[in-house]
């Protein structure tokens, strides 16, 4: 079902590639490898978007390869490996956003300072 589905929206986008430029195709395999490397970074909604630029831009290549993503993203992780990757990139992601909210604080606190400092915060 799987190599079904990649089949049917490949040959479907094929033509698009038929109609792309040799700037277009060029651009869009510099994309594909970009949206790659993302991919085994475990960002996978990044390297998602990427691959659709590319995919847009006329790659055959990187119209399989979204087809191929999507399909592997909509199955359910049910495999201890793939869930403790989830889990890892999901703490991943939650330290990211503690560190910025930590250094918004920050400079929000360094700006009531200056502030204070400069006579312009009153009570």
């Amino acid at each position: 079902m799987k190599k079904y589905a990649i089949a049917i929206i490949a040959s479907g986008l094929l033509f698009n590639g038929v109609m792309a430029d040799d700037a277009d195709l060029k651009e869009a395999k510099a994309k594909l490898e970009q949206a790659r490397d993302k991919y085994e970074k475990s960002e996978e909604a990044e390297a998602i978007d990427i691959c659709r630029e590319a995919a847009r831009l006329g790659s055959t290549d990187a119209q399989g390869q979204l087809a191929k993503w999507l399909l592997e993203r909509s199955v359910p992780k049910n495999t201890p490996a793939k869930s403790s990757k989830a889990l890892k990139e999901a703490e991943k992601s939650e330290q990211t956003v503690i560190n910025i909210l930590e250094q918004e604080i920050a400079a929000l606190l360094k700006q009531c300072k200056q502030c204070e400092a400069d006579g312009e915060l009153t009570e």
